[in-house]
């Protein structure tokens, strides 16, 4: 009869050992969740970092170069308001090209060479919160002060918003 019991027993696991074991898998299983959940978050929030920065200071570098390689800066140009437009003048002998900075009706830095849109210049994500430029001219030089506020529009809870600053000097006295 004894061993009866023991061939009985050897067979499968008691139901406190089920519960034991489906408990720790369960618990391993929230910890692991959990992780990965958080994880997600931490990355979405540097993608999103990533983004705004790359857009900024690739705007910042390029309108900083066309800006010193200008002949002129148009008329048409607006200073002092929250969203601002820069227009550039570029000889090449006797024809003259405007190259344009402005936002567009959806919040994104736009690129306008001769009144053609060449693109959005701001991540899919980003929109621009202000776009403000500010003029100083000498007899010899104008300086444009370029602050650019932007806003990653991914994350509507907490958005993430930068804002950077520049200032660019075009020689009028060539």
């Amino acid at each position: 009869m004894k061993q009866t019991f023991l061939h009985y027993r050897n067979r499968g696991y008691t139901l406190v050992e089920l519960v034991v074991y489906v408990g720790l898998v369960a618990f391993l299983s929230v910890l692991v969740v959990d992780a990965i959940v958080s994880l997600t978050g931490v990355f979405r929030d540097i993608r999103a970092a990533r983004d705004i920065q790359e857009s900024g200071l690739t705007l910042l570098d390029t309108m900083g170069r066309d800006v010193r390689g200008a002949d002129a800066i148009h008329s048409n140009s607006i200073f002092g308001a929250t969203s601002s437009k820069l227009v550039l003048e570029f000889k090449d002998g006797v024809a003259t090209t405007t190259k344009e900075f402005s936002i567009s009706g959806d919040g994104a830095v736009h690129v306008f060479v001769e009144g053609v849109d060449e693109g959005r210049f701001t991540g899919k994500y980003i929109s621009v919160k202000n776009f403000f430029l500010v003029q100083a001219t000498t007899t010899t030089t104008s300086i444009i002060r370029v602050t650019i506020t932007l806003e990653d529009s991914r994350d509507k809870k907490s958005p993430r918003v930068s804002t950077f600053t520049s200032a660019f000097g075009l020689r009028t006295d060539l």
